[in-house]
């Protein structure tokens, strides 16, 4: 009877499929309010995705490095509402995305502080380039935007530094990456050129950069749990 108890598997976890299931609706549900220029449903949808991201960290039990991702899961939703808000709220957008970089860089240092010179250059290089090309464009948004490039690269940086063989580093990078394109498509967009499914584009980089970060602390939680059964 005990052996059969031990060896029995156990029951699975509905939490991730019902949140992924409400990752998926809300950002359909976004996407028809964006095709119909509802700005209710696109308000009230756009935060859902990151929030169901935020709730399957939190649940997963994290250690410091995932309460730090947390955080920049939740202050990721306050820039996606002020975003969407139809209201000149870029500025204020701007500064909630910045602090979520931030929580994003206090995680990765959190888990290794080695500086990894040789990946910040290509890095510093795309960050240099971008901002070049789009600042005859900015304005007087050329100073906030140079902060949160600096901030955004910092971030990217940190998380290429983390990389060695284990899965999760890989997982948080290549969500950084993600998100980085998605900030960049933004940027053209504000202070470049318009081009079709844009919008579109930016979401879907930017879900998925935020889904592969929160991944690897879920991953992560899920290693230890398994090392210390063993």
């Amino acid at each position: 009877m005990t052996d059969r108890a031990a060896t029995a598997p156990k029951p699975r976890s509905l939490t991730t499929p019902i949140l992924g299931a409400l990752f998926l609706l809300a950002a359909a549900a976004f996407f028809v309010g964006f095709w119909m220029d509802d700005v209710v449903v696109r308000l009230v949808s756009k935060p859902i995705p990151v929030l169901a991201l935020a709730a399957w960290v939190a649940l997963s039990k994290p250690d410091r490095i995932g309460w730090a991702v947390f955080v920049g899961l939740l202050l990721s939703v306050v820039g996606d509402i002020l975003l969407e808000i139809p209201a000149d709220l870029f500025v204020f957008g701007l500064i909630a995305f910045l602090t979520a970089h931030l929580a994003y860089i206090g995680a990765a240092l959190l888990d290794t502080r080695r500086l990894a010179p040789l990946r910040a250059l290509p890095v510093l290089g795309y960050c240099a380039a971008i901002y070049l090309v789009l600042f005859p464009g900015m304005g007087g948004l050329a100073v906030p935007v140079a902060v949160y490039v600096t901030v955004i690269g910092t971030m990217l940086w940190r998380m290429a530094a983390r990389v060695d063989g284990r899965t999760t580093a890989w997982l948080a990078f290549t969500g950084a990456v993600i998100f980085t394109v998605s900030d960049s498509i933004i940027a053209v967009r504000k202070f470049g050129v318009d081009f079709t499914l844009a919008r579109e584009l930016i979401m879907l980089t930017y879900w998925g950069g935020q889904a592969l970060i929160a991944a690897s602390v879920v991953k992560g939680v899920s290693e230890r749990l398994t090392s210390r059964a063993g």
